[in-house]
């Protein structure tokens, strides 16, 4: 098993709070690289907690760049790996979409959502079906509260 595709908490917790979205970003670039070149069964063997750990940066993301990297590393590790946890990630996203809180951290959250929900359905559309639909009537809603 590739254990080098999986975030070090150890490191990141030893880093001073300054350097910590660096990091995360880091990360994010070399497993989007790692992901096209790793072998396939590496992947599967540690896709799991890949995705949990993808899903626990969505509501600290500090930026654009690491949301549309945070994006493309979701729609790469479901292109790789196995889509069984594919509707759990779109269904996560939804879910930080239909918040309530209008704080400055569940806006980035909601942000780094719609970017993950993009890269998404922009490489995986066919595999994904009627969750779309979903989705849309979600950021639909979200734009007339907006508004």
């Amino acid at each position: 098993m590739s254990i080098s595709l999986l975030f070090d908490e150890e490191a990141y917790e030893k880093i001073s709070e300054v350097k910590k979205p660096i990091f995360v970003f880091d990360w994010l670039c070399s497993l989007e690289k790692r992901l096209v070149a790793e072998n396939r069964q590496a992947i599967k063997e540690c896709q799991e907690d890949l995705v949990q750990q993808l899903l626990s940066h969505l509501t600290h993301a500090p930026g654009r760049p690491t949301h549309k990297l945070l994006g493309r590393c979701f729609a790469n590790l479901f292109l790789v790996g196995d889509s069984l946890l594919l509707y759990t990630a779109v269904n996560t996203c939804n879910a930080l979409l239909k918040s309530r809180d209008d704080g400055l951290a569940c806006i980035n959250s909601r942000l780094a959502a719609l970017s993950c929900l993009g890269a998404i359905y922009k490489r995986l559309g066919r595999m994904i079906g009627r969750s779309f639909e979903d989705s849309v009537i979600i950021m639909v809603k979200l734009i007339k509260q907006v508004m």
